[in-house]
């Protein structure tokens, strides 16, 4: 299924587990390392999914979110996290982010993100997502 995906990380390794992962998905990726970017080519041509790396920063995720969602852009997006505490999950959880992700990736977590992803495409769903490892697709 092809899908557009916008990726915010910094991370290197990260980024090349992406790269690996959507090409051979025949997904189109696009990688931006600041939210601000991020939001400009939310706002000019949204994408399927978007992903973002928590250590982007926290604050600044709830601030894309929110212009988002004031800009009336659905896009789902994924925030991966490492080592986060309860209290940032909870803040997450709140600005209405329901999956999660957690670093590090390995293949049973990448299959994981796939899946996702073709569900979200599939169903065009519009709410914001981040993903767990769990069975039940990473609720809280």
């Amino acid at each position: 299924m092809a899908c557009s995906i916008l990726i915010i990380t910094r991370d290197v390794d990260l980024k090349n587990n992406m790269h690996t992962l959507f090409n051979h998905h025949n997904c189109m990726t696009q990688y931006e390392e600041t939210i601000m970017r991020a939001l400009l080519a939310i706002l000019d041509h949204a994408p399927d999914v978007v992903i973002t790396d928590l250590e982007i920063g926290y604050d600044s995720i709830i601030h894309m979110i929110d212009v988002m969602n004031k800009s009336q852009v659905r896009v789902p997006v994924i925030v991966m996290y490492e080592n986060e505490s309860r209290f940032i999950l909870s803040e997450l959880y709140e600005s209405g982010i329901l999956y999660r992700l957690q670093k590090p990736l390995d293949g049973d977590s990448l299959g994981q993100l796939k899946q996702i992803i073709d569900n979200i495409v599939e169903k065009s769903d519009s709410r914001v997502y981040v993903h767990g490892r769990d069975a039940e697709a990473g609720r809280w």
